[in-house]
């Protein structure tokens, strides 16, 4: 017991440290571009209106269902949290460092509820390892730019995806306790969650219809529905939003619609093909896997051979379904980061469920620790050294988390929100209403944070932006020496 004990601090402790200077790095952050566009909305809302937060942020977001896009949760939030109206620059940076360890806590939570309730693995151990794991490949596999550091996409995509997570693990621990509190909360979550952009929606719905097939082979089918429901009317809701054909030009013809299909699909076949050849994925999932083996059952868990066909085959389902939408809506050409996060989540869960199956495969055909020991781990270290020799060295300098601890200290990320800071400091200080910010050079020193995109033009949208959200009339950001840019 002892030994398990210090065994669960050391892996607490390196999920700390994966996590930590991510979180870190929040109190370096500053609104960015689409930021400043919320803050004046709201602003000239409430001016307009004189009426609250609350109501202007109501108004808005029937504004956008109308004309713009469905995703109510995603775009009310962005809206009404609003932190630098409500509390400036410190408010800005403790949401985002507040939204980052909420969704933190809401993978820990899933995780801990599906080895419990459905694998019935209950050491912490196996619980954090699959943590660590998960964490390795949201932060460290791929740099999402637009959700970590970005206010409005961390709302509406990482903090309702917390809100998937929340809402799945309660839809289960409901079916397998049948503790209506759960079920209760559960609906909040799926409502929230399927309030999102579309992708999330799509996501969450299939999720929650796993969980449905999962307690009808338990015989609990009926509790299953209640999250199921909230997430797929919810999900309705925002599909039939009158903004979507708006915004996509209402083109719905089965000719687009067949070849957007085939377009999804191998835009997420690439996707793990790429993860697998430029990124350590493959290496992690060998180790994953390996520790997996050793992970205690008592019971045959009744999984076979065939199931894992099944298995791989709805996770390539699942991921042309999530990128469906991504692709309607916005073309063939645009794919941005943002929707790359949702993708993954397809790909990152699915691939730990199909190796999670394949352990206790192997562990159902008796393979004992001798084998286990004299033969498996020699073979993982080989496969571990075959897996990260073409990717691991190219890109562990690019990890999150060490790249997050490189620009604390080395004093990247101070210089960018001394720059920046001070730069929207004049623009809101200043005394006439057409600004001109001079500096010497434009800061592009950090990789992660990123600069706000401030012209010499002052009809770009982003000076129109900054400059309505400061009540002034023009911005322009001139940079004196163009030539070290």
């Amino acid at each position: 017991m002892k030994k398990d004990r210090y065994i669960n601090i050391i892996l607490a402790a390196l999920a700390i440290i994966i996590v930590l200077p991510i979180l870190l790095l929040s109190f370096y952050t500053v609104p960015y571009n689409d930021d400043f566009a919320t803050i004046w909305d709201v602003t000239q809302k409430m001016q307009n209106t004189g009426k609250g937060m609350f109501d202007s942020a109501l108004a808005l977001t029937i504004g956008r269902f109308e004309n713009w896009g469905g995703f109510y949760a995603g775009s009310f939030f962005n809206y009404f949290i609003n932190p630098y109206i409500r509390w400036g620059i410190i408010g800005h940076q403790i949401t985002i460092f507040a939204i980052n360890l909420v969704w933190g806590a809401a993978l820990f939570l899933f995780i801990r509820v599906i080895m419990c309730d459905i694998c019935k693995v209950k050491a912490w151990k196996s619980t954090l390892i699959i943590y660590i794991g998960l964490l390795l490949c949201f932060f460290d596999l791929y740099y999402y730019s637009e959700t970590t550091y970005w206010y409005c996409t961390a709302v509406s995509y990482v903090l309702l995806a917390a809100a998937m997570l929340y809402g799945i693990a309660l839809d289960i621990h409901y079916v397998v306790t049948g503790k209506k509190r759960y079920a209760f909360g559960g609906i909040i979550c799926g409502l929230l969650a399927s309030g999102s952009s579309l992708n999330l929606v799509a996501l969450n719905c299939g999720l929650a219809l796993l969980v449905v097939i999962y307690s009808i082979v338990i015989k609990k089918w009926h509790r299953s529905l209640v999250y199921f429901t909230a997430s797929l009317l919810s999900g309705l809701l925002n599909a039939s939003a009158s903004g979507n054909f708006v915004r996509s030009g209402g083109d719905f013809n089965i000719y687009r619609v067949m070849d957007t299909l085939f377009f999804s699909f191998t835009q997420f076949v690439f996707r793990i093909l790429r993860l697998m050849k430029h990124s350590p994925f493959l290496l992690i999932l060998i180790i994953m896997f390996f520790c997996m083996l050793f992970f205690k059952k008592s019971e045959d868990s009744g999984i076979r051979w065939g199931h894992l066909v099944f298995l791989a085959i709805l996770v390539l389902i699942g991921g042309t379904v999530v990128n469906f939408p991504v692709i309607l809506g916005y073309g063939k050409e645009y794919f941005p980061d943002r929707c790359l996060y949702v993708e993954d989540y397809v790909i990152y869960l699915g691939a730990f469920a199909f190796i999670y199956c394949m352990a206790e495969v192997c562990k159902r055909n008796h393979i004992d620790s001798k084998l286990k020991f004299n033969i498996l781990l020699p073979v993982m270290i080989l496969l571990c050294v075959i897996a990260g020799w073409n990717n691991m060295g190219s890109n562990i300098k690019h990890c999150l988390t060490l790249q997050s601890i490189r620009e604390i200290a080395d004093g990247t990320a101070a210089d960018y929100y001394v720059y920046w800071n001070s730069v929207l400091e004049e623009i809101k200080n200043a005394d006439s209403a057409t600004v001109l910010v001079e500096r010497e050079e434009k800061n592009r020193n950090s990789l992660i944070l990123q600069d706000i995109t401030l012209t010499e033009d002052s009809d770009d949208w982003v000076n129109r932006a900054v400059a309505s959200c400061y009540k002034k009339k023009t911005v322009i950001l001139k940079i004196k020496d163009k030539e070290n840019l």
